[in-house]
């Protein structure tokens, strides 16, 4: 149901282990959901109760992989890459290939490789390929030793040479795909000077072009201008919660992990420290989270007089404490800035339990677009290893935000606004673009919709440390 199929490479994984396992079930194929309209003549896709059917299981119909108005949902991303009737495993220049077919061979398909480098095409090309049914291959890539600094996916794939019954010439059937890097030598930035105003009130920090407010007061940076123009909404602060989604409500997560919504809403500083040099400002926000047993954490912003500004939040583990749904930052940005490109897995969204079938590359799409017409609106749109994401207007401007590796989604809705709606119709008007940048989030699970929470690795748990790291700068 809904935002679902997590941990499904198990269940697949059994059926190479044990020839006569039978495999499961997913059920359905297709959402059970009627096209209907409020009495505003808006319309929507209904399910159980909104016809003032008592007694109804209301959206237990609404589990499929296909919408109910026949769109993919991005599940089947997962799904396909699942199902796939041959295991591509890519190295620098080879790649070994089973046919996992009984009867049928590959003269239908050839095998398409590419490289990117840093995400952007490197190299690319077509082989012939002859695998009978059952049996592997190792082919040799015409790729040369890579040298030049960068991250490096090699992407093979299996695709249909001519069209067929049930899909057209050159359809993707099967892929793999292998990430590395060269090193490069670290360069030192040479930053320009900043000007620091430390107040009673406010911590300014102002730069060639840029001019940022770290509210004493408030708790966090209130304002990011750039040649004068605001370019934040609200300022960022700790997260630790994703809107329930479906499975997540069969199992009670809410009920167990409801502080984690209460430290996200109502953290208060207890201390802040300052520092600062010619060339950048340093300021730390020590907050008290609401929670039983107490618990802090700490968020530091240092700003650099080219205008990035790197930001650190560290928790200390806790014990007492419930998992974590999330953990890492929030933050509201204009909705003009509703264009988005991000360097990490997609196309479609992906989560920790969810992200077989993504492959790594540079992707793009509108803000709105990640609000996935699940039935009930609940987390969603979230990308996994990403390494920066542009968030922009019309023209290209915007915010760049990078990290390391984070989870990262661009929506026109708050976590608690998402929950809050039980239909799309329900949701209010948008006036920001919400940025979730996480360090991870929990898994989203899919075993079953009444009980079954994700895996245990696919859990956050609140008893360890964690540092999460990421920076933004004005494009």
């Amino acid at each position: 149901m809904g935002n679902s199929n997590g941990g499904m490479e198990r269940y697949v994984a059994l059926t190479e282990k044990y020839p006569m396992y039978q495999g499961g079930f997913i059920w359905d194929f297709i959402d059970q959901g009627l096209l209907t309209q409020t009495k505003y003549g808006e319309k929507y896709l209904a399910y159980g109760g909104d016809f003032e059917d008592r007694p109804t299981d209301y959206n237990f119909c609404v589990n499929g992989i296909i919408f109910a108005d026949r769109k993919v949902s991005p599940k089947m991303q997962e799904v396909k890459y699942n199902y796939q009737m041959f295991r591509i495993e890519v190295s620098k220049n080879q790649v070994t290939i089973t046919n996992k077919h009984l009867f049928i061979g590959t003269e239908d398909y050839t095998l398409d490789f590419e490289v990117l480098r840093d995400g952007k095409l490197y190299n690319q090309g077509t082989l012939a390929i002859d695998i009978p049914a059952g049996k592997t291959k190792q082919i040799d890539l015409p790729i040369d030793e890579m040298i030049l600094p960068g991250e490096y996916a090699i992407t093979a794939k299996l695709c249909l040479k001519e069209d067929n019954l049930w899909a057209k010439r050159g359809h993707e059937a099967a892929f793999g795909q292998m990430v590395y890097k060269v090193e490069d030598e670290v360069q030192n930035k040479i930053s320009e000077k900043v000007i620091v105003a430390d107040c009673d009130v406010n911590f300014g920090v102002r730069g060639e072009h840029f001019h940022i407010i770290y509210s004493k007061s408030y708790g966090g940076m209130i304002s990011y201008k750039y040649k004068g123009k605001e370019c934040i909404s609200a300022m960022p602060m700790p997260n630790f919660w994703h809107a329930p989604t479906d499975n997540d409500n069969g199992n009670k997560m809410a009920h167990r992990y409801a502080q984690w919504k209460i430290a996200s809403l109502y953290p208060t500083v207890k201390d802040i420290i300052t520092s600062w040099d010619e060339t950048k400002a340093v300021i730390t926000y020590v907050y008290q989270l609401p929670t039983v047993p107490a618990t802090t954490c700490q968020v530091t912003y240092t700003t650099y007089g080219y205008g990035e500004v790197q930001v650190e939040m560290k928790y200390e583990g806790t014990v007492g404490l419930s998992e974590m749904p999330e953990f890492g930052m929030i933050m509201k940005l204009p909705n003009e800035y509703n264009h988005v490109t991000w360097y990490g897995y997609g196309p479609d969204e992906n989560y920790r339990d969810r992200k077989e079938g993504a492959r790594l590359g540079i992707f793009k799409n509108k803000v709105l677009d990640n609000v996935l017409p699940y039935v009930i609106p609940q987390e969603c749109g979230n990308k996994t290893g990403v390494r920066w994401a542009k968030v922009t207007d019309e023209r290209g401007n915007g915010l760049l935000i990078k990290s390391e590796e984070m989870e990262f989604s661009a929506l026109p809705y708050t976590p608690h606004e998402l929950e809050n709606a039980t239909h799309h119709y329900e949701l209010p008007k948008s006036m920001h673009t919400v940025l979730k940048m996480s360090l991870k989030q929990m898994g989203i699970g899919g075993d079953d919709s009444w009980g079954a929470c994700p895996l245990d690795e696919y859990l956050i748990s609140s008893h360890e440390n964690m540092c999460f790291k990421w920076s933004m700068k004005v494009i």
